[in-house]
């Protein structure tokens, strides 16, 4: 017999043309891979999200008003005057009389900072003489303000 046509074998295998060991380190990188890209995306997901949680609150907590004045004009008709006195714009899209959404005109009020503007107010309920009502102005952000006055 000749000496080429013996083959060796260690452990059950060939030694001639075994790449079993290639194939796990080649299989190992690649799971590396994977997770890494993986763990990447996911991190990039949660941080756009996180980002645009904080700025959707801190421009909330940067929301500041105060109602200056409650003028009741008839039965069913109030004007508020709404000042800004946060850091970024107000915009008040909803007012509320005890709990009950009114008309107002303009149907939606900006407002910027350092300054103010008028609400009018159609309340269907209809304000009566000696009665104290809670005027709940609220933004688009949903932050409100509460407000008492009596008529």
């Amino acid at each position: 017999m000749s000496s080429s046509k013996i083959l060796v074998k260690r452990d059950g295998m060939n030694l001639k043309g075994s790449h079993r060991g290639v194939e796990t380190i080649i299989s190992a990188m690649i799971q590396i891979v994977i997770v890494v890209a993986a763990f990447s995306l996911a991190y990039g997901a949660y941080f756009s999200w996180a980002s645009t949680q904080r700025r959707g609150l801190l421009m909330q907590m940067q929301e500041r008003m105060v109602v200056e004045a409650v003028w009741f004009r008839s039965s069913t008709m109030a004007s508020i005057y709404v000042s800004n006195v946060g850091e970024s714009d107000v915009n008040i899209d909803e007012v509320k009389v005890n709990g009950v959404s009114c008309t107002i005109n303009p149907t939606s009020l900006s407002i910027v900072p350092t300054q103010g503007g008028w609400l009018h107010v159609t309340y269907t309920g209809g304000f009566v003489s000696g009665t104290t009502y809670t005027f709940t102005v609220i933004t688009e952000r949903e932050t409100s303000l509460e407000t008492l006055a009596n008529r």
